[in-house]
């Protein structure tokens, strides 16, 4: 048997008013908090509140309102509070009163699992603990006992060994409201992009300039050339940004949500896509341009995208977006392949194979010349150990492999672009925008 207590009475100090009045969807945050109680199988539900109008809300619901006389002691006075006042005396959810999307049917799986053992039983995702926790009730004492704005965590990692952990892959069910452009986030699609070169990075920036949650997975060390428009740069800059928005490399999977919410894009080292083991998205797009599948499959999430003709659409993806250049540039497939890789670069001003600058040999880069310097036909652009790699026109050097990375023979390590524009060096391409602009025709399109 369990207990809800639902938390109410805090200050919402970096909002400066009561955030749980806030509105979303018609109905404000709290009331989205006791319907979703209310409609569970929980035993009993009450509430810890401070204003008037959230206990108004409480008992049209028929919620026993509990009033907080000094909510400024902190969260442990809430807790304290529902302790006291529960009449079910075994397992006592504390659910936060600005969490709309965790509903009836998480509470009730959360339940279901605590009376299995009736042990400390906590949602679990991305190798982390969330709230709403239960507690058994002959955890009281140790409660009493908290002091501040301090909650159930203390209790938690005293009795780590004890936990029954819930597993969950939906990270957006744990969103909780800090601000109120926190509310906006609520219904924000998660966009998972494999690859983080530059035309990954130009679907990304227009998907989240689109208002979605992005999240990139990079190999070790890639060796991106348009670096200076690539979210793969921040695998050894730690932090990078491309017109604006900013992307951060991250370690861990547990960082990824603290990124998210910081309106950052994370990324992470993650060649096979394992974090689908942990977490589900709405979007999986395959952005790596492979010349073949490498793993990619069409039920990896509700919508998958490949971008080239790697994949082939109704097989392996959903869909596919056409990524050579040309009349069909950012075309959709929903069923068949895009057009074959030439092998070919775009022609520029009449310029194909002559602007691309590839390794004479295996060995370490050392640059000479960097991206956005203006270069003359002859001029010395870096060295491969001990060998000289020079411009064969007149230019801008737009994309140059990171110094000291070490190179293969044959492999493509720069790219001189002969209209001599430097801003073009630092801005996503128009290949790469008209690529996520068919991205996001097999989004909305509600595919």
């Amino acid at each position: 048997m369990v207990s809800i207590v639902i938390l109410a009475s805090g200050f919402s100090k970096r909002m400066n008013e009561n955030k749980l009045l806030l509105e979303y969807k018609g109905l404000p945050l709290i009331e989205w908090a006791i319907r979703n109680a209310k409609n569970s199988k929980a035993d009993e539900v009450l509430i810890v509140y401070k204003d008037d109008e959230v206990k108004k809300i409480a008992e049209r619901y028929s919620v026993k309102p509990i009033y907080n006389i000094n909510p400024e002691y902190g969260q442990s006075q809430s807790i304290k509070l529902g302790f006291e006042n529960v009449n079910v005396k075994d397992g006592v959810m504390f659910l936060p009163g600005d969490m709309p999307l965790f509903s009836c049917d998480y509470i009730n799986n959360l339940i279901d699992e605590y009376e299995k053992n009736k042990e400390i039983t906590v949602p679990f995702i991305l190798n982390t603990i969330k709230a709403p926790c239960i507690f058994p009730y002959i955890y009281k004492d140790e409660f009493l006992d908290l002091k501040g704005d301090i909650g159930g965590k203390v209790i938690i990692k005293r009795f780590e060994e004890k936990l029954n952990r819930v597993y969950f892959k939906d990270i957006k069910i744990f969103y909780d409201v800090d601000y109120k452009e926190d509310i906006k986030r609520l219904d924000k699609k998660l966009v998972l992009i494999k690859g983080a070169g530059e035309i990954a990075s130009g679907v990304a920036l227009r998907l989240k300039r689109c208002g979605f949650d992005i999240i990139m997975t990079e190999i070790e060390k890639p060796s991106t050339i348009r670096r200076k428009v690539a979210f793969a740069s921040c695998i050894y800059e730690k932090e990078c940004s491309v017109e604006g928005v900013f992307a951060k490399y991250v370690k861990r999977i547990e960082d990824i949500e603290r990124v998210l919410k910081d309106d950052k894009i994370p990324v992470i080292v993650d060649e096979s896509l394992k974090i689908l083991d942990y977490l589900n998205v709405d979007v999986l797009i395959d952005a790596t341009l492979s010349k073949k599948n490498l793993g990619t499959k069409i039920d990896m999430a509700p919508i998958t995208i490949g971008l080239g003709p790697g994949f082939e659409a109704g097989v392996d993806v959903k869909a596919v977006v056409e990524t050579n250049r040309g009349h069909f540039l950012g075309r959709v497939y929903y069923t068949g392949k895009a057009q074959e890789n030439t092998g070919v670069p775009g022609e520029i001003l009449g310029y194909t194979t002559e602007r691309v600058l590839k390794a004479p040999k295996d060995g370490k880069v050392k640059l000479i010349k960097d991206i956005g310097d203006v270069v003359k036909k002859g001029d010395l652009i870096l060295m491969v150990d001990d060998v000289k790699v020079e411009a064969k026109i007149d230019g801008v050097i737009r994309g140059l492999i990171k110094d000291g990375y070490f190179v293969h023979e044959g492999m493509k390590i720069g790219d001189i672009d002969p209209r001599g524009n430097v801003d073009y060096c630092f801005k996503v391409s128009e290949k790469a925008l008209a690529i996520a602009g068919g991205v996001l025709e097999v989004i909305l399109g509600g595919f």
